[in-house]
């Protein structure tokens, strides 16, 4: 039997088209190549396993998941970019605190199937979910590393940086925003 490796991400590696959801899925396939069975843990509107030619993605259903109303977009710009910030906003790094309680209690129901030790693999702010269940699975050896490729006030620094016409005010305003709730709770999780 191949040894499972859990691998813990906010957004559906399916799903995503971004830097981050090929990162997951290229150390799925590095880890297939080592002889790992990858176990990809991430938050979704549903409960699902879907096995993949990189491993198998747990889709975990989360309780806080954005408003339907807003995946709906009106035709006026500001309007719709704020829409389209707050429905991307519910599965980012930036609500890792909304979404740890169900992604530990998911991974932590698999695990018990298994024999440890066990390597969970988190990556940016994804990573206190290892600590977690480190602390939840004492009679487990819970081995946990992190990938972390920026803070996340650098990645908002590097947002508000991107938005120079003075007609986008409102992506200044909401990078500002993303910036005050990054300090009040999302920096305690990348510790």
């Amino acid at each position: 039997m191949t040894k499972p490796i859990i691998f813990v991400t906010g957004k559906d590696p399916l799903e995503g088209v971004g830097g981050g959801s090929i990162y997951v899925r290229g150390h799925a396939r590095a880890a297939l190549r080592a002889g790992y069975e990858p176990h990809i843990f991430c938050v979704t509107s549903r409960d699902e396993v879907v096995a993949t030619d990189f491993g198998f993605v747990h889709r975990v259903l989360t309780p806080f998941r954005p408003i339907r109303s807003l995946s709906v977009a009106p035709n006026e710009y500001s309007s719709r970019f704020v829409r389209h910030w707050l429905n991307a906003l519910a599965f980012t790094p930036l609500m890792v605190g909304f979404h740890k309680p169900a992604l530990v209690e998911s991974i932590a129901r698999f695990l018990r199937a298994q024999e440890g030790p066990h390597l969970i693999h988190g990556f940016y702010t994804w990573g206190c979910v290892g600590l977690d269940l480190r602390r939840r699975l004492p009679d487990q050896r819970v081995v946990v590393i992190n990938s972390v490729y920026t803070t996340a006030v650098d990645e908002i620094g590097a947002k508000r940086r991107g938005v120079s016409d003075e007609a986008e005010w409102i992506k200044r305003l909401l990078y500002r925003i993303e910036l005050g709730w990054v300090h009040l709770g999302v920096t305690r999780y990348e510790r």
